[in-house]
């Protein structure tokens, strides 16, 4: 498994920032965004932080199919976020389990850089799907032909069953604890709502379908579309996408690989070869 890091080219002294003058919202929580916060500000770009989800610990559950006494019972243990990885490994030290318990199991990921925080905790990733979805991990386990298996996935209260329904109907135990929620946060800063009523925000980013689901709850339908009319929208990936048509936005970016890396790329990208998208709002 090769993982690949994106490095921002940082701007020569001669070139003017190639998104310099331009305003970026983050929806991201905030502690999530440093990645695509760095890369924007590397290249010029003005960033506004906007949680619209806030990610808390489901208090029902504190299962994660581990009994003191044995090793764990599957074969495969699947992570579809790095949020579901954080949630998972506490959840066993809280639990006063030890992470030897899953070395015989086989890991899936669901993408390079959930796979590089599994193993930052000492685990092997024996799977990354080509393709960084929920369908993406079907497909590589049709390819195995799998069957007769006891799977583990542990999960987000918003995470769709695509994962679950697909390998079960396949004749495999699929058990899917949700070991965190995503809520709407209580509020949203000052300084994005300014800037977004001041149509000071040229791009809008959106990274998982809730983001755009709450920011639209908060605002209201009406407000919603009025705020984000003419801004540039970038989504990680078809299923955030989705969320976006859902709610009458047009997506004019989206990543090619569903990361936050190509989703950087791409943004760069557009800038470099039709710089106007981004020049909603000049001369208004």
């Amino acid at each position: 498994m090769h993982i690949l890091h994106h490095k921002a080219k940082p701007e020569t002294s001669q070139a003017t920032p190639r998104l310099l003058g331009k305003s970026f919202l983050l929806t991201q929580p905030e502690a999530q965004a440093g990645e695509l916060e760095i890369v924007l500000k590397t290249h010029g770009g003005h960033v506004i932080l906007c949680p619209t989800i806030q990610i808390v610990a489901n208090q029902c559950s504190t299962d994660v199919g581990l009994k003191d006494d044995k090793k764990y019972p599957f074969d495969w243990i699947i992570f579809t976020s790095k949020n579901t990885v954080r949630f998972f490994f506490a959840q066993l030290k809280t639990n006063g389990l030890d992470i030897e318990k899953i070395r015989h199991c086989k890991i899936c990921a669901v993408g390079p850089q959930t796979a590089e925080l599994v193993e930052s905790y000492g685990v092997n990733v024996h799977l990354v799907p080509q393709q960084y979805t929920a369908e993406g991990i079907v497909e590589e386990f049709d390819k195995q032909s799998t069957k007769s298996l006891r799977f583990l996935y542990p999960r987000g209260d918003k995470a769709r069953n695509v994962i679950n329904q697909s390998l079960s109907a396949r004749g495999n135990v699929v058990y899917s604890p949700i070991l965190y929620r995503t809520l709407p946060p209580d509020e949203l800063p000052e300084p994005a709502l300014n800037a977004l009523s001041q149509r000071m925000v040229h791009c809008a980013i959106f990274t998982a379908p809730s983001m755009v689901e709450h920011l639209a709850q908060i605002l209201g339908k009406a407000e919603f579309s009025r705020l984000l009319k003419g801004v540039v929208i970038a989504s990680i990936g078809p299923i955030t996408s989705q969320a976006c048509l859902q709610y009458g936005l047009t997506v004019h970016i989206e990543a090619k690989t569903y990361t936050l890396a190509s989703l950087a790329d791409e943004i760069l990208e557009k800038d470099s070869h039709k710089a106007e998208i981004f020049s909603c709002y000049e001369g208004k």
